[in-house]
């Protein structure tokens, strides 16, 4: 069902597109269709009431699905998605997250220039074409919070969002993954900030 077709597709077998799902049917096909043909990708379903219909739309794009019969949470669930992972790179996606063509041939050819970055995030757009990242958070003194607006040239930045979060699995290994306590302990949302700072 998908349609991407890009000329230079050594990058296809280095990434895996990992993506935690509830309820999110509705939603899932145009992220799933965005993935370039070749990438791996695994759903992980945490306990969403329709299981057919998400059976049906991970067969129709291809995509590996492990079910967990209660929401277990978002960090859980990713280190669950990430101990299948044979590959180099791991993008964990958001369910109601789009792909350009190039993304992640962009990012791959970014970690290839720059070894000692572990993970990054490529550039987010919303609905409205306003671009934005993550310039601050809670687990990082004041101090260290970037400016407002968009950074001139790639930049090192203090936390990285989790709605696309490209990583080494070597690296997200060497850390433990997410944290599986986060979920309970922090304020919701935050699970990634906390693995960006490790």
């Amino acid at each position: 069902m998908k349609s991407n077709s890009i000329e230079n597709l050594d990058y296809v077998r280095r990434v895996t597109v990992i993506a935690v799902c509830f309820n999110s049917n509705d939603i899932l096909p145009e992220m799933l269709a965005s993935v370039p043909d070749g990438i791996a990708v695994i759903l992980i379903d945490n306990g969403s009431a329709n299981v057919a219909s998400l059976r049906s739309v991970a067969e129709s794009y291809g995509a590996e699905l492990i079910r967990n019969d209660i929401n277990c949470g978002f960090g859980v669930a990713c280190n669950q998605g990430a101990e299948f992972v044979k590959t180099e790179f791991v993008m964990f996606l958001n369910p109601d997250a789009r792909l350009q063509p190039d993304t992640l041939k962009i990012l791959v050819d970014f970690a290839d220039r720059l070894p000692l970055v572990s993970a990054m995030n490529p550039r987010l757009v919303n609905e409205s074409g306003r671009a934005s990242f993550q310039r601050r958070s809670w687990l990082v003194e004041r101090s260290k919070w970037m400016a407002r607006g968009w950074p001139p040239n790639d930049v090192e930045v203090p936390v990285l969002s989790g709605a696309a979060l490209f990583v080494r699995k070597e690296a997200f290994d060497s850390v433990g993954g997410f944290d599986p306590t986060s979920q309970r302990q922090r304020a919701p949302g935050t699970r990634h900030f906390s693995l960006s700072r490790r």
